[in-house]
């Protein structure tokens, strides 16, 4: 019997991985430098507009032990009560790390010693951090909202808008200059519209109010 022309040459044997694990897939760290956890504070006289909504302008207590007489525990927590009573001495409101309920916080720590904040993402292998200021944004007028941090006053809303206008105007005189800046002056447009829509939300609607009796009359009765 003839033998076959063509024969399948046999197959080769597996490879050895160089490495012991090779083939698992490792993400790379982020590169962020260290950053002690903060959590956030709130002030009756700054506020702003952030992604159409009026929001707090928030401060931050940064739990950086030995500073402000700040200490951490054993088990990792801080004690900051110099800290805090003077920040509501202030005017200050810190916000509640679990202010979302039992469990909750909006501090993470995305790598040994470095902390971010919800809306606050690291990227894999880079020193970089984005921020969700949409998320931000809703997060904090969902509290003020829902009555877990105080609203704002219609004093410091007209102060805000008064200078809002002033700006507006000056950019409108920029931009005739320099059309570029268009885009910016939409943009304060657009704030300057959200904030007023506030500001007629929080005043209540005026009610006409009773006829009063006059406290002189010519007549003498009573």
């Amino acid at each position: 019997m003839a033998k076959p022309i063509y024969q399948e040459a046999p197959a080769p044997p597996p490879r050895r991985p160089l490495l012991v694990g090779d083939g698992e897939v490792q993400a790379a760290m982020p590169q962020l430098e260290p950053r002690h956890p903060r959590l956030l504070t709130t002030h009756p006289k700054r506020w702003g507009v952030i992604a159409g909504r009026v929001v707090p302008l928030c401060g931050s207590l940064h739990l950086r032990p030995g500073v402000h007489m700040i200490r951490q525990r054993t088990d990792g927590r801080y004690m900051a009560r110099e800290a805090q009573a003077d920040l509501v001495e202030k005017g200050w409101t810190i916000i509640p790390e679990d202010v979302d309920g039992p469990g909750t916080s909006y501090v993470r720590e995305v790598i040994p010693g470095t902390w971010l904040l919800s809306w606050e993402h690291e990227h894999p292998g880079s020193d970089h951090v984005s921020s969700d200021t949409d998320g931000y944004a809703e997060w904090l007028d969902g509290l003020v909202r829902a009555g877990k941090i105080p609203g704002p006053q219609p004093y410091v809303l007209d102060a805000l808008a008064a200078k809002m206008r002033h700006q507006l105007g000056e950019l409108r005189d920029l931009v005739r200059a320099h059309p570029s800046r268009q885009p910016e002056l939409d943009r304060c447009e657009a704030d300057l519209a959200a904030l007023e829509a506030r500001i007629g939300a929080l005043r209540p609607a005026r009610k006409s109010a009773p006829a009063k009796k006059a406290l002189l009359t010519d007549e003498d009765s009573p």
